[in-house]
């Protein structure tokens, strides 16, 4: 790949006039470790794609048909994903560099704790609902965290707007594991006024006899990119992106 990386693209909208098209790219040494990984336990992928272009997939194929536009939120423990879909318009995308790891970092540093514990007792409380023996020390380190992720939606937002020349989305989905934390949904709702609720991944979805969804529901925090992957195998389309090396493909034919 072009500088040690492996480039691919998707076409998101292509109107006759102007084609929307989303371009990524891997390291190309991370994606080589990848595949020696899956090949120590004899999976061999036909395609492989990011996570953003699967949750863009899976926001379209889900909520596409509500009225209005729809914000998929991934908060995760490294960075935070934005996605704004809507009918008939283009899509709106960012990325924030930081994720809920800020919140243990805090806590390790206020407690003098390791970062594996620090991470265990906020796992704790998550599970909890909100409740633990530290909830003073938890509310405190959560509280600069989810206030800069609100402040970045409330900017996104408002370039949203300003780009669409439209009001505010009609709702938020949250999804990622530190969308889990204790108040961020109320704040983030109080904070934007648009409605908040979780992605619920079998929207629309039926399971089979081997998958009880109650049993399913506990990881849907984690299912977004799954499923968005899921569906765009389903269609046997060009315009879907690979990021997986041509001498792999190859390889393996």
């Amino acid at each position: 790949g072009l500088k040690g990386h492996e480039w691919s693209f998707s076409i998101l909208n292509d109107d006759g006039f102007e084609r929307e098209v989303l371009v990524q790219a891997v390291s190309s040494d991370f994606l080589n470790e990848l595949l020696k990984v899956l090949a120590s336990y004899g999976i061999r992928p036909a395609r492989i794609d990011a996570v953003l272009s699967c949750q863009l997939e899976a926001l379209q194929e889900q909520y596409g048909e509500s009225p209005g536009s729809s914000v998929l939120l991934d908060v995760g423990s490294r960075s935070v994903s934005l996605i704004v879909k809507g009918e008939d318009e283009a899509s709106f995308l960012r990325t924030f560099n930081f994720g809920g790891s800020l919140v243990t970092q805090a806590l390790a540093k206020q407690l003098d704790r390791s970062f594996q514990d620090a991470e265990s007792m906020k796992l704790d409380w998550v599970k909890n609902h909100g409740d633990s023996e530290n909830l003073d020390v938890l509310n405190q380190c959560s509280e600069g965290f989810v206030s800069r992720l609100v402040n970045e939606v409330q900017r996104s937002l408002a370039l949203f707007r300003r780009q669409e020349q439209k009001g505010n989305p009609d709702r938020i989905l949250l999804t990622g594991g530190g969308s889990l934390l204790p108040g961020l949904a109320d704040f983030l709702e109080r904070k934007t006024g648009i409605q908040c609720a979780f992605y619920d991944p079998f929207r629309g979805v039926a399971s089979g006899p081997g998958l009880a969804t109650s049993q399913a529901s506990h990881t849907s925090y984690a299912l977004a990119a799954s499923m968005g992957m899921a569906f765009g195998s389903l269609k046997a389309s060009s315009k879907r992106g690979n990021l997986l090396p041509e001498h792999a493909s190859a390889k393996w034919a």
